[in-house]
């Protein structure tokens, strides 16, 4: 079975978590200031002169000490000119990042605001407006990981320019484990795996659970998940525990559930035999699976509403 993966989407978004903890083999973050991950993948509107207009930014730190947000967005080597559009409007409208209860503890008369891009790739020739800051992941397999904010696209907020550039220790992996899956298909195997281990241990501790605590404990940062993308991924969880268990995990869960691990030496034998399938039920339930890319709808389960969120499995 091939290494887990993920898409560069959600490497950006484990690098910028990362940046709010206080990474050792980081030279700073963001966190040394203060910052805080806010949201992940929400969205909050704005209206003006213009009408109403959606946005919906990947990543939200704020600095509750400073009153400061960077509302980011994680970019592949392409922009939309009128995503950017959307953004800049944000600068006349701070205050509805608190009015819309996207984020608290600052005052909506005390907010300030910086638009981010972050990508793998180069941006700075993709004429960004002065007014967005860029952030450039540039991962070299030799000097490790800089990340960096270029000119003229720097911020504005003195204290976080003044923390640029950081550098990552050399041979050191990106970090995977606060968001380790999202709905990409390069996601895929990492999201099977991890729903696999919770599943075991959620058995294990108590019986019963739902797809929302399966969720809860393969994903850290799971509360801070917008509604509309914890939706997805809750449908893609009942469909993956669905064929886990349909390629004979069930057995196994109904031996181990409850235990607590008290009685390890009658289900000893039961977690070996899991861990050595567990490549076939990752391999099984990946063959069985749709392309992530595909609508929502192909990865509903079969099972019916018996087995939704709000109902223990």
């Amino acid at each position: 079975m091939a290494s887990l993966d993920r898409s560069p989407h959600t490497h950006q978004i484990n690098l910028w978590i990362a940046l709010t903890q206080f990474e050792p083999t980081f030279t700073a973050t963001l966190g040394e200031l203060g910052y805080e991950c806010d949201v992940i993948e929400d969205q909050f509107y704005i209206t003006d002169a213009d009408g109403a207009q959606i946005i919906h930014p990947d990543v939200i730190l704020t600095n509750i000490n400073t009153d400061h947000s960077l509302v980011i967005d994680c970019k592949s080597s392409s922009l939309d000119r009128e995503q950017l559009i959307r953004y800049l409007a944000l600068n006349d409208h701070e205050e509805q990042l608190v009015v819309q209860d996207v984020i608290d503890g600052i005052s909506a008369g005390e907010i300030s605001t910086e638009v981010t891009l972050s990508s793998f790739d180069d941006l700075t020739d993709q004429g960004v407006p002065t007014d967005i800051a860029v952030v450039h992941f540039d991962q070299d397999p030799y000097s490790g990981l800089a990340i960096w904010n270029p000119e003229p696209q720097e911020f504005s907020h003195p204290p976080t320019a003044d923390l640029f550039p950081i550098n990552v220790e050399p041979g050191e992996p990106l970090p995977t484990g606060y968001y380790p899956f999202d709905i990409y298909e390069a996601d895929k195997e990492a999201m099977v795996s991890s729903i696999l281990n919770s599943i075991i241990s959620l058995a294990m501790k108590q019986g019963e659970y739902s797809f929302e605590e399966i969720l809860d404990q393969a994903h850290p940062y799971w509360d801070k998940i917008g509604s509309d993308k914890q939706a997805e991924l809750l449908e893609r969880t009942e469909r993956i525990h669905a064929e886990l268990l349909d390629a004979g995990l069930d057995e196994y869960v109904e031996k181990i559930a409850g235990t607590s691990g008290q009685e390890w030496g009658q289900i000893s034998a039961t977690m070996q035999a899991i861990q050595a399938r567990t490549d076939y039920y990752v391999d099984r339930a990946l063959d069985r699976l749709p392309q992530s890319r595909l609508d929502s709808d192909a990865w509903q389960s079969s099972t019916g509403s018996e087995d939704d969120e709000e109902n223990p499995v």
